[in-house]
């Protein structure tokens, strides 16, 4: 009797342990929902950052070898289990877009424009943009209103 409830526990213990990758493997790829950033805007796009609403740090999704040239899109991963995201968004001319979006609800962000609606100083300027030549000499002109 010992035996058989030794060799029916050795049997359902393999079988439960044979599905354990596939629930594992299911779950880690379910950890990141795609989101797709379309550069409309005039200027190359040179960096994303995001983080949660309640967080003081940015995380990189996007750096500069990785620019998203003007008329294109690029598809990022974010957590699954979190909607609300800040998102910032760097420009050639320095200048930038934030806001806070739901990605559950919209996970693709346009940009359009010519530039952003913040400077590189952090002062709002509105949806004229920035021509501004950031001190790594990129093309632009001087900062009028930035």
């Amino acid at each position: 009797m010992f035996s058989k409830l030794v060799r029916t526990t050795a049997v359902a213990s393999v079988f439960a342990l044979s599905t354990l990758p596939v629930v594992v493997s299911k779950s880690l790829a379910d950890e990141y929902r795609n989101i797709t950033l379309t550069n409309n805007n005039s200027q190359q796009i040179l960096a994303v950052h995001i983080k949660y609403p309640e967080s003081q740090q940015w995380s990189s999704v996007l750096e500069a070898a990785e620019w998203i040239e003007r008329g294109t899109s690029k598809t990022i991963g974010v957590n699954v289990n979190q909607c609300v995201y800040d998102v910032k968004v760097r420009y050639m001319s320095a200048s930038y877009d934030l806001g806070r979006y739901d990605l559950c609800k919209n996970p693709t962000l346009t940009y359009i424009g010519n530039g952003g609606d913040y400077s590189p100083s952090g002062t709002y300027i509105g949806a004229k943009g920035c021509d501004y030549t950031p001190s790594w000499g990129l093309a632009g002109s001087s900062p009028t209103g930035c």
